[in-house]
């Protein structure tokens, strides 16, 4: 549907269609602004609009926080406007210099974070968000992340995740998240200590996680590590300490060793490893993806509803024991079929479904244009109508948006 074509018929498409409510889970979730985001900022939080404000949340690191469009980090990318010698520099760099406020996504995306290089011995805590304690981060949508990173042999541990590296506290919590991208590490062994390295698709190790999901490509490779090290990879978390629970990923996850080294490595398609005594539960992974188990210690039987899923049972509602009325939704004939939140639409931009089994057919009657027809799925409806109001909310206070972003 052409911009032009929009002002001419937008009114009597919405008369025609009559009444027109809709739902907010109704819209089709590859749109990339969310209908159901807050349009203004909350009181007591600072909005976050540009790459300088996101920046500038270091300069108050207990402060409150929300996301009020999609912010573009493409300029991280070597020799880029923001490129800091390594890319983006992690919000929270280090353990006396934590992220300890809420920030919260507010169902737009982060796009395009580049982190990348060999990792000065002082920062080894990697993600948008380095080290959290106490801290909330929800409903962040972290989109093709890039981190490609080589830990130096200097480096003591080291803490690598999309969205944090190391989520500490147990009062620290990430929900309603997802990432997508890739995240590669080559980490070289150190010459003393007992070090432990986390590599995950959200976080690199974290205390609370909770209706999340990793479609971030993860791959590390491991070299002439000391005997004393632990190595912990994961889809969505290298290692999860308290509650990991409603988590899914589809990313890849693989790793390279050296066969001879005596170090321990847990590696796992949704975390490397979750301690025993932990709530880990509802926890699924795309089970083409490798021979991993869910978890990397092989204690799945102190877990409950932990498990791999075939790219068919992934498109079905009744294969996860996920909260679909009120957090969770899935469309098996979207772009995207599997699992999404109801509060961060899925994005596009995102890496498309595997092709192990056949798609399914569209069920749209007809796939001629119709005059009304917005998101053009063949029907004049109530959608139809929302994304318009959508649309002339949006541009009326400033957004730069087009129609086809809102279906």
């Amino acid at each position: 549907m052409k911009l032009s074509k929009i002002a001419a018929f937008s009114l009597a498409a919405l008369l025609s269609i009559g009444s027109f409510y809709a739902p907010v889970s109704r819209i089709a979730p590859k749109q990339t602004v969310s209908v159901s985001a807050a349009d203004e900022v909350p009181e007591g939080y600072i909005g976050i609009y540009t790459i300088d404000d996101l920046y500038g949340i270091r300069n108050n690191l207990s402060g409150k926080y929300i996301l009020m469009n999609d912010i573009d980090l493409s300029a991280t990318a070597p020799g880029g406007d923001w490129d800091s010698g390594n890319g983006w520099k992690p919000i929270g760099d280090t353990s006396s210099g934590a992220f300890r406020g809420t920030f919260d996504g507010n169902g737009h995306a982060v796009r395009n974070m580049h982190i990348y290089g060999t990792l000065d011995v002082n920062e080894k805590y990697v993600g948008l968000f380095g080290y959290c304690s106490r801290a909330t981060l929800t409903k962040i949508a972290l989109i093709d992340c890039d981190i490609d990173v080589t830990v130096p042999n200097e480096m003591l541990g080291c803490y690598i995740g999309g969205i944090c590296g190391n989520l500490s506290n147990s009062n620290s919590n990430i929900s309603k998240s997802y990432a997508t991208g890739t995240i590669k590490a080559e980490i070289n062994g150190c010459s003393s200590g007992s070090p432990d390295y986390y590599v995950g698709g959200i976080v690199g190790t974290g205390l609370q996680l909770e209706n999340a999901f990793n479609l971030c490509d993860i791959s590390v490779n491991f070299i002439n590590p000391r005997s004393s090290s632990s190595h912990y990879v994961g889809g969505v978390a290298g290692k999860i300490s308290y509650i990991g629970r409603y988590l899914y990923n589809a990313g890849t996850v693989s790793y390279a060793k050296d066969e001879n080294a005596g170090a321990s490595y847990y590696v796992g398609n949704v975390a490397g490893y979750a301690f025993t005594n932990s709530i880990f539960s509802s926890c699924y992974y795309l089970k083409t993806l490798s021979n991993y188990a869910a978890e990397g210690h092989n204690l799945d039987s102190y877990y409950s509803d932990v498990a791999g899923l075939t790219v068919g049972q992934m498109k079905s509602q009744s294969a996860f024991n996920f909260d679909f009325d009120t957090i969770w939704t899935i469309n098996p004939d979207a772009d995207y079929p599997y699992p999404t939140l109801q509060e961060v639409p899925y994005a596009s931009g995102s890496p498309s479904q595997p092709t192990t089994e056949p798609s399914q057919p569209s069920t749209n009657p007809s796939s001629a244009p119709k005059k009304g027809d917005i998101n053009e799925d063949g029907f004049i409806n109530a959608v139809d109508a929302a994304i318009i109001l959508r649309y002339i909310t949006l541009i009326s206070t400033g957004y730069d948006v087009s129609i086809e972003d809102l279906y």
